[in-house]
């Protein structure tokens, strides 16, 4: 499977990706295992392009040098790390914006490690407490953009739980339509019917360090919803607009009033958070 770099002109609104005549990829790299996720991050005076790391279906973790991915891409000196620590394929990546040497990664089989990166050697990685018996497959990642060791993690059990790294242990569970809150409460399965709906992205708020949002893949519940730690056990706001599954959410950092996401109805939408309205949207 292929990973391209592209580099679009943001300010160019009739820029084309990858049609006939229009903008083609800068780079690509081909490996015989499929990428599940990508993620940019760990700039520093060596690499000023930061680091590419890259989840793969076989469980691989891959770290490469962005500057390094051409048309003609020389694998091995592209490549800063290959590494099988991982047993099971690897969906979830993210690297901490405060603390920008660490960076987390999860698999489909909920193992969950925290990385230390540095220029000269990249360390052995740890876990962030005893694995979670609430997560199940981790399906997304996030680190706290206000406090540099809290990191919440999405599943396919519909759970969301956030961890402390200091204490190395979980710290609450938030899950809609059975009620989350501190640690200690019922397990997955234990909802209405015992379904659970699979967790699909979070994101944590830029400038509150008690507030993330969440969102479900599934068709049936295709959701974002509006968490404040302060009150965990149940949604502050839901947010209902994707006629399909929910696949991506996003905050924009500079303005905590907008929110993007995008799902499998094929469309991007324009969020208000506070008011649940729906500013805009893309096809």
């Amino acid at each position: 499977m292929s990973d391209e770099i592209w580099s679009p002109d943001s300010h160019d609104r009739g820029f084309t990706l990858g049609a006939e005549g229009g903008l083609g990829p800068e780079g690509n790299v081909t490996l015989s295992s499929r990428f599940n996720r990508l993620a940019l991050g760990y700039t520093n005076p060596d690499r000023p392009l930061g680091v590419l790391a890259a989840g793969l279906e076989s469980g691989q973790l891959e770290l490469w040098n962005p500057a390094q991915i051409t048309d003609i891409t020389d694998v091995p000196s592209a490549r800063l790390l290959q590494n099988t620590t991982h047993t099971g394929p690897v969906r979830a990546l993210h690297f901490n914006p405060l603390r920008t040497p660490l960076f987390a990664s999860g698999t489909v089989g909920g193992e969950l490690y925290i990385w230390y990166l540095n220029c000269k050697k990249h360390s052995t990685p740890y876990t962030p407490g005893t694995r979670s018996q609430r997560l199940g497959g981790i399906s997304a990642l996030g680190w706290n953009a206000q406090v540099a060791h809290v990191l919440a993690s999405s599943g396919l059990s519909g759970y969301t739980v956030v961890w402390d790294l200091r204490g190395k242990r979980e710290v609450v569970a938030l899950q809609y339509g059975d009620g989350g809150g501190p640690v200690g409460g019922p397990g997955p399965g234990s909802g209405a019917g015992g379904v659970r709906k699979g967790a699909s992205d979070v994101a944590w708020h830029p400038e509150n360090a008690m507030r993330l949002i969440t969102a479900l893949e599934d068709h049936s519940q295709s959701v974002i919803m509006l968490w404040d730690l302060r009150n965990a056990r149940a949604p502050e706001r839901i947010l209902q607009g994707h006629e399909r599954g929910v696949l991506s959410v996003s905050w924009y950092p500079q303005d905590p009033e907008l929110v993007m996401s995008c799902g499998k109805d094929c469309r991007t939408l324009v969020w208000n958070p506070s008011s649940g309205e729906i500013l805009d949207q893309m096809r």
